[in-house]
């Protein structure tokens, strides 16, 4: 298996994603973005877009390079 290069987006694996937080069945995903247009919650939820969450994953950007640094899953 021959090296990647590095991410100029910061440094993850898709194994850590595949292994990592994983959210329950859902059938609706809404975003909610930062003034930069970057993803900073995804709300996950059954029943369309006013039914029950079952998963919010919240992300947070470094104030100066402006790179992906947490994600945390907090429902």
């Amino acid at each position: 298996m021959s090296p990647q290069a590095p991410s100029p987006h910061g440094r993850y694996s898709a194994r850590q994603m595949e292994t990592g937080i994983s959210v329950p069945e859902h059938d609706h995903i809404s975003l909610i973005n930062n003034a930069d247009g970057n993803p900073t919650q995804v709300v996950y939820r059954t029943g369309g877009s006013s039914g029950t969450i079952v998963g919010t994953v919240v992300m947070t950007y470094n104030s100066t390079s402006g790179y992906l640094e947490t994600v945390q899953k907090i429902q």
